[in-house]
């Protein structure tokens, strides 16, 4: 006999609303999967286990990928593999979380489709490294060739003589 998958079970639900998708309930917030910017995943798994405190550490990372979720159909017959790169803070909300995530591969599950739920964190950030020393200047490039003297105008004409004047009295 063949067992399901491993990992933390969950329904699909093909409803994109942002709300509370009920117990043991995930679902994404775009009907298209490489547009999916959320996940929206019960406070409760299929089994009504609270998973809260899990869920609050899928953001801890430092790093500015948190880890990677990924969804999977719980049988072992299921083709359906979904992994996820969680992008930010995970939010509670009344009931539910707000997971944010980019889609890195597989295709959109059923309606109702049995899932198995794993989170992979992701390593912290280390320390920025010592900054290298600067290079050394390079040389001056040769001076370019300088311009020619132009032509020199034509002169203007010489303007009229004024009158003399006259010598007073």
């Amino acid at each position: 006999t063949t067992g399901n998958k491993g990992g933390v079970p969950y329904t699909f639900s093909t409803t994109i609303t942002e709300a509370d998708p009920g117990n043991g309930v995930i679902r994404y917030n775009n009907a298209t999967i490489g547009s999916v910017t959320f996940i929206y995943i019960d406070n409760n798994d299929s089994g009504s286990n609270l998973q809260t405190a899990w869920y609050d550490t899928w953001d801890d990372s430092t790093s500015p990928t948190k880890g990677y979720l990924i969804v999977q159909g719980s049988s072992s017959a299921s083709t359906v593999v979904n992994v996820f790169r969680i992008t930010g803070t995970v939010t509670a909300a009344t009931g539910y979380y707000k997971i944010p995530v980019a889609h890195v591969s597989g295709s959109l599950p059923a309606d109702t489709t049995a899932l198995s739920v794993e989170f992979s964190r992701t390593g912290d950030q280390g320390a920025q490294g010592i900054n290298g020393a600067q290079g050394v200047q390079g040389q001056l490039g040769a001076q370019g060739v300088q311009g020619q003297l132009g032509a020199q105008g034509v002169q203007g004409q010489l303007g009229a003589q004024g009158v003399q004047g006259q010598l007073g009295a």
